[in-house]
C-alpha cells in the first residue's frame, strides 16, 4: 500500500477543493464582477474589473474541475524511485 507524503496529501486536499468549487460554479452559475490585477505604468495596484456571465462561470467551473483532477492524478499516481 502506498504511503502519501504530506505534500501529496496537501495536493489531494487542494485538488478536492478545486473540484468542489468547480462543481459549484458549474451547477449553480452566477454573474459576478471579478478584478484582474496588473502591474502597469501607473504602478501596483493597477488593474481592471470584468463582468463574468453565467456561461463564463460555467467555463471557469469546468477549468477548475480539469485542473483539480490533473493535480489529484499527479499527486496520487506519480512513480516513486
Amino acid at each position: 500500500m502506498k504511503r502519501f507524503t504530506s505534500t501529496e496529501f496537501g495536493a489531494l486536499i487542494l485538488a478536492a477543493m478545486l473540484i468542489l468549487a468547480g462543481l459549484t460554479w458549474l451547477l449553480w452559475p452566477r454573474e459576478m464582477i471579478t478584478s484582474h490585477p496588473t502591474n502597469n505604468e501607473v504602478g501596483w495596484p493597477g488593474g481592471f474589473t470584468g463582468l463574468v456571465s453565467k456561461a463564463g462561470s460555467r467555463h471557469y467551473g469546468a477549468v477548475a474541475i480539469i485542473v483539480g483532477a490533473g493535480l489529484a492524478y499527479l499527486a496520487a499516481y506519480r512513480n516513486k524511485p
